[in-house]
């Protein structure tokens, strides 16, 4: 829900304020890693207009501290942010139990959160699209790769889609394909192929279901 707030400028009046806008979101207690808040990051691939694909390589991003500390006090943001930019910035981060495969949760468990991550996706694709080109503008001749972040809930397990990121922040998932720490060009045709438009994906991309194909967009490349 959007809340819209008066603010005073410092030392103003009632004629100073300025309306600003604040966003409520219902908090979501997370599922825990070993005592762990953690997040998931997930490469998400749109190709054309329009076909939807999710890697099977998901990053458990965790935070550097236990979730118990964070719950007892919100100033302690080494438990509670799980970015994993912001963690690396901490005394005693360690990529080797903090940027995890999404298998770390099971094999079973691991399964069922990917299939509903794709669900999930292919389910705002299809509500976005609805709401029309000027929201999401896609191209018969164009791809785009994204990062998806999404939370599991604790106690139902349920997956929840936080945010859709422009950059997939792949320096993440470098080092799961033994790649230099950024990854760079090669990890990107490691990832995608030669073309994602003119061929077949590499290995561990799934297909996401988005519903209908639309009519060919009248701004698309003759």
């Amino acid at each position: 829900a959007a809340v819209a707030a008066a603010a005073a400028a410092p030392g103003g009046g009632e004629a100073d304020a300025k309306q600003e806008i604040w966003v409520l979101q219902r908090h979501i207690k997370p599922w825990l890693h070993e005592g762990h808040k953690f997040h998931l990051r997930v490469l998400f691939l749109c190709v054309g207009d329009l076909r939807a694909f999710v890697h099977e390589n998901v990053r458990m991003c965790v935070a550097t501290e236990a979730w118990e500390g964070g719950r007892q006090d919100g100033s302690r943001s080494a438990a509670l942010v799980t970015n994993m930019g912001v963690n690396q910035q901490w005394n005693g981060y360690d990529a080797s139990v903090q940027n995890l495969s999404l298998d770390a949760l099971g094999s079973a468990r691991a399964a069922s959160v990917l299939s509903e991550v794709a669900r999930v996706l292919g389910e705002t694709l299809q509500r976005v699209r609805a709401a029309g080109r000027r929201q999401f503008f896609t191209l018969p001749n164009c791809w785009e790769l994204f990062g998806a972040d999404f939370l599991v809930e604790g106690g139902s397990g349920r997956v929840v889609l936080l945010e859709i990121n422009p950059a997939p922040s792949l320096t993440s998932f470098a080092q799961s394909w033994g790649m230099v720490e950024d990854g760079g060009p090669e990890l990107r045709r490691v990832l995608l192929g030669p073309d994602p438009l003119g061929g077949a994906l590499p290995f561990g991309w799934r297909e996401v279901e988005v519903g209908p194909r639309r009519a060919p967009s009248r701004w698309a490349k003759k």
